[in-house]
Formats: C-alpha cells, structure tokens, sequence
C-alpha cells in the first residue's frame, strides 16, 4: 500500500513524555461509508501545552483531512465509537456507562448535536454497533467496468437486524459493557419526534443467563431455515411455563384469550356461544413436526404442531336451539381435549 498522505498535530512545548501517542485504550479512530473519519484525542487538538486533559471527539473528511471539527469532550475516557451505516450518526460510550449518539446539525459536517443519551451507572462500556437497516449492496467482479450501475452493483437479500411491527427496520444499536464478570447488553432505540430525536427505550439482559446459551440467529438464505426455526422453538419450550421477564415474554400456562364466539348451527334460532376469559392448558408441550415457509401474500408459512394433551376452562353465554332444544344459557365452560394435531397455515 502506498501512503496518500499524513497529517501531523501540532507538537506541545512540554517534554515529549507528556505527548499523547495512539497506543491502545486510549485513542479510538473508524471511518464510515461516507468517506469521513472520527478519532478520539486526550486533549484538544489546538493545545500545546497539554492543559486540557480530558476525551475529546473530532471528524474529518478525508478529502480534506486537515479540516477537522469537534463533536464533543467528556472527562471520561470513550471507549466505544461507531458510525451507522450511512454515516449520519455517531456512537459513544464512555467507562463511566453514558451511551450518546450524535448526528450534524442540518447536514452541517461542522456543527453537531447529541440526539440523545442514557446511562448505566458504573458500567464500563466495551463495544457497541448500530443496527443493520437490510439495505446491502454488493459489488459484481464479473461486472466492475461495466458503465451500467444496475449491472455492476447488485442489491443482496439482507434481512435488518432488528424489525419492528410490519416488518421495517428498527433504528438503533446494540452496546456491550461489563461489570465484573458479567457481560450485559443494552438495546437503545432513537425516535424521531417532529424535528427532535431521543432515546425512548434501553433494557438489559445478562449474557450469562442461561436463556442466551440456545438462542443464535437463522439466516434467512439457509437452506435449512425451516429446521434452524425449529430448533429455536424447540429450545424456548422449558421457558414458557414462567415467561421470560428480560423479553418481555408471558406464561402460556395458561394461555389467556378474552373471548371466543362459535355458531354451530345457522337460521334465526341457530345456536351461539361465546366464551370469555378464557385458559388453554398444555400449550407449552408441543412438538413441531413441520414448518414449510412460503412467499405467497397472506400465508407466510405452513406447520404442524402436535399436542398430547390440551384443556380449557372458560365463561360461556348461549343462545339459540341445539336441535330441537332450546340451549340458552351462561355459566362455567371445562373441556379435555386430550390429544391434538394442529395443522396452520
């Protein structure tokens, strides 16, 4: 590789010792997608004479490197600094447990603002990354000096990291930190709010849990998705009987439904029940025998799931003729419905 260019600071009048060097823990440096570089220094650039010690953050465009600008100073030394993916935010942790992210004031490189910050008292961050929008494109070798763009880059099946309802990606990021032995991960979402962002949420879950030893991602391209989600299920069995608190995640025993209307038979006097309050026992006992995905609109997958035994107890109003009875009612509703083959699609 050859050396385009460097960039010196200016040199201090104290003694050499006292110089700050990039030496590990104590300078961090990334560039992102847009071609422009954040660091991490000990004291401001400008200084001479080391008299603001401290963690300061600077961005630069690498087209212009000497023309740098200051986004923030902590008296925490950050050890986490991270771009997004399209290079508008900034990720910064601190030892001390304070997470910010910051972006440019409108589209301004030189002027930027936190758009939100959360703490985790006494926790020293160690890493952190932004989540994945889907959104990858892939450049084709074959193609590289072809003057079409859609021949020469490629957008590849990507799935976002996180989604959120109706399947869009959740903007946020994911940051590690460390309290004695014990890993814990934070999850951080920014909303957008008229002209304001601000962190709305942030949670902890402990690495050393052993709910996290079963859990790994599947892929949306294996061959074999079916059976990874499978196994996914499978694993979370032993967890729903008490529901899992860190996921936010209830006891399917009982399985609560609030009602539930049948007409068993039709015409002016047909019969009618409805259930409410309804408890479904036995649901935790599954076992999948198949999961077929699909890509056809309105019928995302087909499986079958058998129960070797199921209950449910209820309320239940009625109304109508059962045969030639008059069936009107209400009350307490029980049934064994033993064994149970369910096919879904």
């Amino acid at each position: 590789m050859d050396l385009v260019y460097g960039v010196s600071r200016k040199t201090s009048s104290r003694s050499q010792h006292e110089n700050e060097w990039l030496i590990e823990d104590n300078c961090l440096i990334t560039i992102s997608t847009k071609n422009t570089v954040a660091w991490t220094t000990r004291t401001e650039i400008n200084d001479t004479t080391n008299t603001t010690w401290a963690s300061h953050v600077y961005v630069a465009d690498l087209n212009v490197p000497w023309q740098y600008h200051k986004v923030m100073s902590s008296k925490w030394t950050v050890t986490t600094l991270e771009w997004n993916i399209y290079g508008t935010y900034i990720l910064i942790g601190d030892c001390s447990g304070t997470v910010s992210i910051y972006t440019m004031n409108d589209h301004m490189f030189n002027d930027w603002v936190q758009l939100g910050s959360t703490v985790f008292e006494a926790e020293h961050i160690l890493g952190g990354a932004f989540f994945h929008s889907g959104n990858k494109l892939s450049l084709m070798t074959e193609k590289k000096d072809s003057v079409s763009y859609y021949e020469k880059f490629n957008y590849l099946r990507f799935a976002p990291s996180v989604r959120q309802k109706g399947g869009c990606a959740l903007e946020g990021c994911i940051v590690i930190s460390k309290t004695g032995k014990t890993y814990e991960k934070v999850l951080i979402q920014i909303k957008k709010l008229i002209n304001q962002y601000e962190i709305t949420d942030s949670f902890k879950v402990n690495m050393n849990d052993p709910i996290m030893d079963f859990i790994s991602p599947c892929r949306i391209n294996d061959t074999k998705l079916g059976d990874c989600i499978i196994k996914q299920l499978t694993g979370l069995q032993p967890y729903l009987v008490k529901g899992l608190a860190e996921i936010d995640l209830p006891s399917v025993e009982p399985f609560r439904m609030d009602s539930l209307s049948l007409s068993l038979t039709h015409g002016p006097n047909g019969y009618k029940i409805t259930l409410r309050d309804i408890d479904m026992y036995g649901l935790s006992n599954f076992t999948i025998s198949k999961l077929k995905l699909r890509e056809a609109a309105g019928k995302p997958f087909e499986a079958k799931i058998y129960l070797p035994s199921m209950a449910m107890n209820s309320l239940y109003t009625s109304s109508g003729v059962l045969l030639v009875i008059p069936a009107s009612g209400n009350g307490t509703f029980h049934a064994d419905l033993g064994k149970c083959l369910e096919n879904i699609f």
